[in-house]
């Protein structure tokens, strides 16, 4: 059987939805009908990352294209089939439905939006990603002038919580001759064959370099991108399960927060912060903040003993409150506590906030010292929490 029928499928569903740039709306139509008649409306979609407003879930009404492709990603190869024919019955559209979807990653339907809520996005976040997406599928990145294009619209995407690592698989899917999968699959498989280390999504020349390095790697075996995630992908079992169970994932966890050896005694903490004063989304990952244990008033914070104990490489779940009420990354300590400054490094964006009413649902949750009493900043957590 043919291999990778559905890299010129996906290329060709890129180009149509590319005419949709400045109809964000009409796009979010054509997603919902072509789902409706799929038959897939009420399956996973019903669990995928909806929009958000006034506190309430709801239809997007209107859609960025790689939170519109990614809904391909969300089913099994014959529901992924069944879409594209639908697709193609609403666009009038004539495509050859793939006979295989070798190497393509999946995605869970939490993670299928790369897009904030309609309550917190900026006005510009949805014509970013249209811009990244245009450059990314006509541009030649040979080009000083694309690649430069690239890398600003690259930069102002990822900042974002829900983009990250899901643009590069974005980019990937519509030319994978030219773009490299950074899911964490592919990044674990990087590390082994090439030694490259990828500890937070990075930036936009760092990610061009990375995959002009890969390629001319492979270029010497005759080998191309494409080659390249098929094997990560048909060793996706293997390697998870050394992520899981394995040395492999002592090494990968203590190099991704930046130590040698094993800490067995990290401590884990939850901070909040208030987006309506300052926002964990704001900052970029590798960027630090000084964060004061005195507030505003000269007094010292609520439950100040966490602030004493907490150790550099300590690792600090990042919190916003009202009104995103969501974990929406990860972070370390990078400086104990001095002069009442504790420094804090963002290391990821997560791809899919967690909301506060799914920690609210987990019983193995119910005893966290932020639960218990929400008032105060930095809070204590168990290692099982």
């Amino acid at each position: 059987m043919e291999n990778f029928t559905w890299v010129r499928v996906y290329n060709k569903i890129a180009h149509k939805i590319l005419e949709y740039k400045n109809k964000s709306k009409e796009l979010a139509e054509l997603m919902y009908r072509s789902l409706e008649d799929a038959n897939l409306m009420y399956s996973e979609e019903k669990g995928a990352n909806l929009d958000s407003n006034e506190g309430k879930r709801c239809r997007y009404t209107e859609i960025d294209p790689i939170s519109f492709m990614n809904r391909f990603e969300m089913y099994n190869n014959k529901n992924r089939r069944k879409l594209i024919e639908s697709f193609e019955k609403n666009t009038g559209m004539e495509i050859d439905i793939p006979k295989d979807f070798d190497g393509l990653p999946t995605i869970s339907p939490q993670m299928s939006s790369v897009i904030r809520f309609m309550d917190t996005r900026e006005i510009d976040d949805i014509p970013n990603i249209w811009e990244l997406f245009d450059i990314a599928l006509t541009g030649d990145m040979e080009d000083d002038n694309n690649r430069n294009k690239f890398i600003e619209y690259y930069d102002k995407v990822i900042s974002k919580p829900c983009a990250s690592y899901n643009i590069s698989i974005g980019l990937f899917k519509i030319r994978p001759d030219v773009f490299l999968n950074l899911d964490h699959v592919n990044r674990i498989y990087i590390e082994r064959e090439y030694g490259i280390k990828i500890t937070y999504c990075p930036r936009g020349k760092k990610y061009l370099s990375i995959v002009e390095y890969i390629k001319n790697q492979l270029n010497k075996s005759n080998q191309s991108l494409l080659d390249f995630s098929y094997k990560a992908w048909k060793n996706k079992n293997n390697i998870k399960e050394k992520i899981a169970h394995g040395k492999e994932y002592s090494k990968n966890y203590n190099v991704m927060y930046g130590e040698e050896k094993m800490n067995n005694n990290r401590k884990y903490y939850w901070l909040n912060a208030n987006p309506k004063i300052w926002s964990f989304s704001e900052l970029k990952n590798g960027e630090t903040i000084e964060y004061t244990a005195i507030n505003e008033n000269g007094n010292k914070r609520r439950i100040y003993r966490n602030y004493q104990n907490a150790k550099k490489g300590d690792m600090v779940i990042a919190y916003e409150s009202t009104p995103i009420k969501a974990i929406v990354g990860i972070c370390i300590i990078e400086e104990e506590l001095k002069d009442n400054i504790l420094k804090i490094k963002k290391l990821e964006t997560l791809i899919n906030p967690i909301s506060y009413s799914d920690i609210l649902n987990e019983k193995e949750l119910s005893n966290m010292e932020y639960i218990q009493n929400p008032q105060g900043s930095l809070f204590a957590l168990k290692e099982h929490e």
